[in-house]
């Protein structure tokens, strides 16, 4: 029974990546029509390869590191210290004999 039903989901579950396929596919089409844009002899060494990587790692990393959460947490500092210590919360309830 799932295998009567699967080919109808696939159609839909590949939609996506049909839609950007064909942009990748067809912005290489529009860009090949341009007149003399092939550079003959024209390398891309292992070397530039990997400090192209690592500029696009630094600037992810730049990115994110602006834009991460800052989530701090705000405590009283005595019960923070007195919860660090070991001592009950509970503690702080009972009023000293």
């Amino acid at each position: 029974l799932a295998g009567m039903l699967m080919p109808a989901f696939a159609g839909w579950l590949a939609w996506p990546a049909r839609i950007i396929l064909t942009y990748m596919l067809d912005t290489a089409h529009v860009l090949s029509r341009i007149p003399h844009i092939f550079v003959q002899n024209l390398g891309f060494s292992w070397r530039l390869m990997i400090v192209s990587y690592c500029m696009i790692a630094g600037l992810t990393f730049a990115l994110w590191w602006k834009r991460r959460p800052k989530n701090a947490r705000i405590t009283d500092r005595t019960s923070a210290e007195r919860h660090t210590a070991g001592e009950s919360l509970r503690s702080d309830a009972r009023v000293p004999a």
